[in-house]
C-alpha cells in the first residue's frame, strides 16, 4: 500500500540562510544596499577558516532576499531563529538583541525594504556557554529563541511563480563587544503536500520546450 498524506507524519522542514545566501553582502563601506550599515562586513572568525557577517556597532543592519522554497506551504506559520557568535573585549558578559523584519516580493513588483514585524519576536539572548550560563569566551556558537511569522501572505501559485522573501536584520548589543558575528538565519516551515488531491507535479519536459 503506498504512503499518502493521510497516514504520513509530516515534519517541518528547516532551511539555513547564510549571509551570502541573503545576497546582502558588501566588501567595503562604499557600495551599500539601502538600509545597510557600512560596518556590516563579511569577516573571518579569528584564524578559524570560517566566516560570518560582522556587526561592529549597535544598530548595524543587513538587508537581503532569497527565493521562497517551492515546497513551502504558506497557510502555516514560519519560524525564524538567528545563529551567531561574538568576538568581544573580555571585560564582561555581553548580549545581543536581534530585530528581524520580513517581507515578500512577487515578480513585477518593486523591490523594497521589508517592514513586517514577526508575530512572535526574537527575544534578548545573552551570550551563554553550552550550559546556558553567561560567558566571556569568544566564538561560542549561539542561537536565539524562535520567532514566528504567522503568515507570509502568499498563495502556492505565487510561490511557484518565483516570489522572493526579503529580510532586514538589525543587531542591538548591550555590553563590551568588539563585534557580533552573524552566522545565518534558520527558517522552519511546513512542506506542501505532494500526493492525492493536493498533488503538485511538474509538467512533462515536452510541454516546456
Amino acid at each position: 500500500m503506498p504512503i499518502d498524506d493521510s497516514n504520513m507524519g509530516w515534519l517541518r522542514k528547516r532551511k539555513f540562510i547564510s549571509p551570502l545566501d541573503m545576497q546582502g553582502i558588501v566588501t567595503d563601506g562604499t557600495d551599500l544596499l539601502a538600509g545597510q550599515t557600512a560596518a556590516a562586513l563579511y569577516v573571518e572568525l579569528a584564524a578559524k577558516g570560517m566566516a560570518g557577517l560582522a556587526f561592529a556597532a549597535d544598530g548595524n543592519i543587513i538587508t537581503g532576499f532569497i527565493p521562497v522554497p517551492f515546497d513551502l506551504d504558506g497557510q502555516f506559520p514560519i519560524g525564524f531563529r538567528i545563529w551567531w557568535t561574538m568576538d568581544h573585549d573580555g571585560s564582561g558578559t555581553a548580549n545581543a538583541l536581534f530585530k528581524l523584519l520580513q517581507g515578500t516580493e512577487k515578480p513585477g513588483e518593486t523591490i523594497s525594504i521589508p517592514t513586517a514585524v514577526l508575530d512572535t519576536l526574537l527575544v534578548l539572548d545573552q551570550y551563554n556557554d553550552t550550559d546556558g550560563n553567561p560567558t566571556v569566551t569568544d566564538h561560542v556558537l549561539q542561537k536565539t529563541p524562535r520567532g514566528i511569522r504567522t503568515s507570509i501572505g502568499l498563495t502556492h501559485a505565487e510561490i511557484l511563480e518565483g516570489a522572493m522573501m526579503t529580510f532586514s536584520l538589525e543587531m542591538d548589543s548591550a555590553l563590551n563587544e568588539t563585534k557580533v558575528i552573524l552566522i545565518g538565519i534558520e527558517m522552519d516551515y511546513t512542506p506542501w503536500k505532494c500526493s492525492n488531491s493536493n498533488s503538485d507535479k511538474d509538467a512533462p519536459l515536452t510541454d516546456q520546450i
